[in-house]
């Protein structure tokens, strides 16, 4: 409950500033919200739900038999993908239980472009398991992604709700980029699965997942700061970029760079007065605290090479030198790129419509080996490469075209999109609303790094990108905003 000083303050804001006002009551009461759990709202409660699933994720490699992660079953998929769908499935039946104890029959319904989109969506992949050769795992992945949606836009109607889950992920982010920074420096102090001994993988079991998740947090965590200025908040920025570049990911660098350039570019047209000045000087701060981390770490070991040791700043190099012809030739991982996307272009052209079922793109491969083995790029990779089994195309659009054909890939960009629309709708008429812009940075770095890489199919990117993008879908139009705060202040 709020005091009457804080109540004053709040109704004497304009419609557009009272978002950024309610942030700064929600910091001092988010620990007496969390206390007292579900008995506080049902949207809190399924943030409490979808707090815990994050938790889940982040420690479940640590909770897997040891026998799972080595030997004969390292090719098999993580187990961050086999609990994903379970967890969703809880979550969906927790948030069915919720909605029909707190509306009776009367169901929560989002917009209808987002119901249309869905539903196509989940027809596509019924017609597409049924006459391809489709996997358990890979259908239920594929399925949890508009359940995700639903799920953050019921939680966006409770502003708390949407601070507690964000809280969380804050938390666990900054966790991860810690690991992360300690092993750089041999600390030890997660167990490690994977197969990358020369790579710094945090709690991951491939450095490219570390890479996506720290790109696809870095504009949220900015925004966090850009809002409301606090101790934690700063080191959140600075640990998760730190993890960024200790990746040695370019895709999802050249991702996070594309996306939070226009993002700051918007922020600092579309302000103004104080608030402008105020943000402009948060941010010089965030980039002096960047431009040190960078030139902190630019020297670090990220990766072993043909070519010897790797640091920073050689990955920085090698990716500006992926648009020079000679160097592209001699690039393994680019070639490997190049003949997965060959392969799943034959995919489409063999079932363009449903394509070859969710998760069979690792059966199509092998049948299409024969033929990829004639290709120039097939004979630039590696050994280890070549006898590679790939589950993905490391390339979103080109992979789910393949896997669920030209149906599938249209349904899936209106359930991306259309929450995108609604996004950038709020972003024009509420400019004050950063973090509206923080969440279109976001899913945007996701959309640049998915065409090198397979963000949509990584539980730790996947999970709480989908919980935006059902955010964005319920972006307030500014004579709502000042309605839901108003009853807030009433109450």
């Amino acid at each position: 409950m709020m005091t009457a000083p804080e109540r004053g303050e709040l109704e004497g804001l304009k419609p557009m500033k009272i978002w950024e006002r309610q942030e700064e009551v929600n910091l001092r009461t988010s620990w007496n919200t969390w206390r007292k759990g579900l008995g506080d709202a049902p949207r809190r409660g399924v943030s409490v739900g979808v707090s815990f699933a994050f938790w889940g994720l982040l420690v479940m490699p640590a909770l897997w038999p040891a026998h799972w992660l080595a030997g004969p079953h390292q090719w098999l998929p993580g187990p961050r993908e086999w609990v994903l769908p379970a967890l969703v499935l809880a979550l969906l039946l927790h948030g069915i239980l919720v909605c029909l104890r707190q509306r009776g029959l009367q169901p929560l319904v989002p917009p209808a472009l987002m119901l249309w989109s869905a539903g196509l969506w989940t027809l596509v992949l019924s017609l597409s398991a049924a006459s391809g050769s489709a996997t358990a795992l890979g259908l239920g992945t594929q399925a949890c992604w508009p359940v995700l949606i639903w799920l953050g836009w019921w939680m966006a109607g409770d502003v708390t709700a949407v601070t507690m889950a964000a809280r969380a992920i804050g938390i666990g982010s900054l966790a991860i980029g810690s690991i992360a920074l300690s092993q750089v420096y041999g600390i030890e102090v997660w167990p490690r699965s994977d197969s990358f001994p020369d790579r710094i993988v945090s709690v991951f079991s491939n450095p490219n997942h570390l890479g996506s998740f720290s790109a696809f947090v870095l504009p949220l965590a900015s925004v966090a700061y850009l809002r409301v200025a606090s101790g934690w908040r700063w080191l959140l920025c600075a640990v998760v970029y730190a993890a960024l570049l200790l990746a040695g990911s370019r895709g999802a660098w050249v991702g996070a760079v594309g996306a939070l350039v226009p993002m700051s570019v918007g922020i600092g047209l579309c302000l103004s007065g104080q608030m402008r000045t105020r943000i402009l000087r948060r941010g010089g701060l965030l980039l002096c605290t960047w431009l040190v981390t960078t030139l902190a770490l630019l020297n670090t070991p990220v990766l072993q090479s043909s070519e010897g040791e790797l640091s920073v700043a050689d990955r920085l190099q090698q990716t500006g030198d992926v648009l020079v012809a000679e160097k592209r030739s001699g690039d393994d991982t680019l070639q490997h790129r190049l003949l997965l996307w060959v392969a799943a272009s034959s995919m489409i052209r063999q079932s363009p419509a449903f394509g070859v079922g969710p998760g069979g793109f690792e059966s199509a491969y092998q049948q299409l080996r024969p033929t990829l083995q004639q290709r120039a790029e097939f004979q630039r990779l590696s050994p280890g490469q070549q006898s590679d089994r790939p589950r993905f195309a490391h390339n979103e659009p080109l992979h789910v075209a393949a896997e669920t054909g030209g149906l599938g890939l249209i349904a899936l960009a209106g359930c991306v999109f259309v929450p995108l629309f609604f996004g950038v709708r709020g972003a024009l008429r509420g400019p004050d609303l950063l973090w509206c812009q923080g969440g279109i940075a976001a899913v945007a770095t996701v959309l640049i790094h998915g065409l090198v890489s397979y963000p949509l199919h990584m539980p730790m990117t996947a999970y709480p990108l989908f919980l935006v993008l059902g955010i964005l879908l319920r972006t307030p139009s500014s004579a709502h905003l000042f309605t839901i705060f108003k009853k807030t202040v009433d109450s």
